[in-house]
Parts: structure tokens; C-alpha cells; sequence
């Protein structure tokens, strides 16, 4: 008959900093992770939408396995934090 409506998920308004926040149902994050990016935005109906980014591969120059390999006991440590200040000890 007619079309089916969507589960909904009551979620009341918390304070966070100086925001307003909620909590997410797992049931509607299955394909998502902390860190992954959405974008949210009022429509002209004013009504809230929260649409996740589609995945971006980040480009990184260097790979945290291949910096690590070059760190050898010469080369560790070796960086000049100046000065101690005030009752600091070296």
C-alpha cells in the first residue's frame, strides 16, 4: 500500500562547549567510524539533515613506518629543547 516510514530514533539535545549535540544510534552508523566527516545543514522545510561525506583516500608523503625505521640510537633524542625554565630539570 503505502510507502514504509523509516525507523526513528527519539535523541534528546545535550550542551557540549558552547554547542548543542546528540548522540548517534549505532543502528545508523554501522558503515562509520570516529573521524569520518558529514555535513549537516537546515533545508528550506527547516528541517535538520546530517549527509556523510563521501570517503576521501588521504594523500600522506611519508608513512609512520618508514620515519620510525630511520630513528637509530645516534640520531634519537637529539633535539634542543633550550633552556630550563623555571624549575624544570634536564
Amino acid at each position: 500500500m503505502g510507502q514504509e516510514m523509516p525507523k526513528k530514533f527519539p535523541r534528546r539535545l545535550t550542551k557540549n562547549g558552547n554547542s548543542l549535540a546528540f548522540n548517534v544510534p549505532s543502528e545508523l552508523t554501522k558503515d562509520s567510524k570516529p573521524g569520518d566527516l558529514f555535513y549537516m545543514y537546515q533545508d528550506e522545510n527547516g528541517k535538520i539533515v546530517i549527509e556523510k561525506a563521501e570517503t576521501e583516500k588521504r594523500n600522506r608523503k611519508y608513512k609512520f613506518e618508514d620515519l620510525m625505521s630511520k630513528v637509530t640510537k645516534e640520531n634519537a633524542n637529539k633535539f634542543d629543547w633550550g633552556k630550563p625554565i623555571g624549575r624544570e630539570i634536564w
